[in-house]
């Protein structure tokens, strides 16, 4: 009986050994397929970076980041609406601008970056150049006009009158083909407006040259390297009105006062660089510009005649010369109907 029961316990005993043995066995092969997955954090330790990065130069390892498309696309997304507004911008529109006390038509042509005449032709209120404060005027955020289609009208004539090539009239105004009706109204862009000049000159010659005041040369007449009017101008590297003429004179050239007058500035302007302005009788004045020197102050009267300044290079300029200007009423006049040879 003894002998059975410590069978018994040895066999029980045995058990429980292999049970502790089997336990401890797979508890070490639970963990060690744990730490050999891991969960990404602890598989490369700081050690470890430091010493790939000093092994493999030019390798950088950076953290994960969750990147959006609007992070990867940002100069994408802002080139879309850049060309949005752009697209915007290229659609005609109307401004309407109120003159105030002291503008003139030339001073807001120079503002708007706009010919005289096209303001001219699309205020038809507006008549020798002649604006008044408290007027409204309509000024078009491309350059160009708009005409009425009279009777008897073609695209063809439209366009060889204004000398603007037809398909540039046809993709202004979205029209697929060349008809258009008596009343309709179509945009003209860059138009050739010497004839309306030409006809206004004409109209207005009597009255506006007629018993001419004589100036004189504000400079020994060497030639002129820009005249009076419409012209491509080479700084600005566009179609501007070029309010006066551009004598021929070199730096410290002699400059004399073309009449009689009052010095009303005498000094730097935007554009103009240094420049002198007398005012004269009969609503006439004069201006000198891109002078090197000036003689003469504000307030100062002067001979005709007389010496001023001398001439330079300064302000918007490609080369030394005399702009000179001659104007009635704040109008620019062609300074070369005023000057004999």
């Amino acid at each position: 009986m003894a002998t059975n029961l410590s069978k018994r316990k040895i066999i029980k005993i045995f058990v429980y050994i292999m049970l502790f043995f089997s336990t401890v066995f797979i508890l070490t092969i639970v963990k060690g397929n744990y730490q050999e997955s891991g969960n990404g954090t602890d598989a490369i330790t700081k050690g470890d970076i430091s010493k790939i990065n000093s092994e493999n130069a030019g390798i950088q390892i950076i953290d994960y980041q969750y990147y959006t498309f609007e992070k990867d696309y940002s100069d994408v997304v802002n080139n879309l609406e850049t060309d949005k507004k752009e697209n915007e911008n290229k659609k005609l529109k109307e401004i309407y601008y109120t003159v105030k006390r002291g503008d003139t038509l030339h001073g807001i042509s120079q503002a708007v970056g706009q010919d005289m005449n096209i303001i001219v032709a699309n205020n038809p209120k507006v008549k020798n150049g002649k604006i008044y404060a408290g007027q409204k005027l309509k000024i078009l955020n491309k350059d160009g006009i708009y005409y009425t289609v009279k009777s008897r009208d073609t695209l063809g004539k439209i366009s060889n009158k204004y000398k603007v090539k037809l398909a540039s009239i046809l993709e202004a105004n979205n029209l697929n083909d060349t008809q258009i009706k008596k009343g309709e109204k179509i945009f003209i862009p860059n138009p050739n407006l010497d004839f309306v000049i030409k006809a206004n000159r004409t109209r207005y010659a009597k009255k506006t040259f007629s018993n001419r005041t004589k100036f004189g040369w504000p400079v020994r007449y060497r030639g002129v390297t820009s005249p009076f009017g419409n012209r491509y101008h080479p700084v600005l590297k566009r179609y501007i009105f070029h309010t006066g003429v551009d004598l021929r004179a070199r730096t410290g050239t002699a400059l004399y006062s073309a009449l009689d007058g009052k010095v009303t500035y005498s000094g730097w302007m935007s554009g103009y660089g240094r420049i002198v302005i007398i005012k004269h009788s009969k609503g006439y004045s004069t201006r000198y510009a891109h002078l090197s020197k000036s003689y003469v102050k504000v307030g100062q009267y002067v001979k005709k005649g007389q010496q001023i300044g001398k001439t330079g290079k300064t302000g918007r300029v490609t080369g030394p010369h005399l702009h000179f200007e001659i104007r009635k009423y704040g109008k620019p006049l062609n300074p070369m109907r005023f000057l004999k040879r």
